[in-house]
């Protein structure tokens, strides 16, 4: 063998085992699936994107009132309306309930100039009927501090495993930022609008932050701000 080849395919060789590391890191820094019985306990968290998921990719939307979802800003339209749709409890190509968007409202200051802005990426989307088939989960109350220290679930569906709910109950939370969440546990593609669940004083899981984007080793995720409850405040009294 020529030097110059000898040179190729050594490349060849670097450039083939960086890519097996890779993957392998990336499969390491995903959730894991959850059990059957685990996941059956979160059917309000599904997907949300175009039809037909057997093949496309979507985010993670979580049904929190009949007719209402929350998930990151980024996943959703930014003219109002898109045609996604959201199915709850999706599992090995199997739903509950598949409902098509009606009005998708980001935070209002998310992009403004044009500027993507983290700690806005959230997003209400009504849909256009009510889920009946499915117990939403309601948005926490969450007063400034109450999460510092504690754990919480991180919940949703990725790319690696696109159709089975992955999550990890032991994600340790600090502050970030202003609105923002470092949540201890790894999102990819994907995860984004994913739920971060806190339990209740009487033990019922509520979604305290929505994921936002990835950082080493964990998720940025958005605080449940003032906008959000205001907006489902108003759709559910009309």
């Amino acid at each position: 063998m020529q030097k110059n080849e000898l040179c190729h395919f050594l490349v060849a060789i670097v450039i083939a085992l960086c890519a097996s590391v890779a993957t392998v890191t990336a499969q390491e820094q995903a959730l894991p699936p959850l059990t059957d019985e685990t996941s059956a306990q979160f059917l309000a968290i599904g997907r949300l994107g175009q039809a037909g998921f057997r093949v496309n990719q979507g985010c993670t939307a979580t049904l929190i009132a009949p007719d209402l979802i929350v998930t990151a800003a980024h996943c959703a339209s930014a003219s109002g309306h898109s045609g996604k749709v959201f199915v709850a409890g999706w599992s090995r190509g199997d739903f509950i309930a598949l409902r098509e968007t009606q009005v998708e409202m980001r935070h209002p200051a998310y992009a403004l100039n044009g500027t993507h802005r983290p700690r806005n990426d959230i997003a209400l989307v009504v849909l256009e009927s009510p889920i009946e088939e499915v117990t939403p989960i309601p948005l926490g109350d969450v007063d400034d501090g109450t999460l510092l220290g504690t754990d919480v679930a991180l919940i949703g569906y990725h790319r690696q495993i696109p159709h089975i709910l992955s999550g990890d109950f032991n994600c340790p939370v600090t502050y970030f930022g202003l609105g923002l969440l470092r949540v201890g546990c790894p999102v990819i593609n994907g995860n984004s609008g994913a739920p971060i669940l806190n339990k209740a004083a009487n033990g019922d899981w509520q979604v305290v932050g929505v994921v936002s984007s990835q950082i080493a080793g964990g998720a940025i995720a958005v605080e449940l701000p003032d906008w959000l409850k205001r907006a489902v405040t108003a759709h559910l009294d009309r």
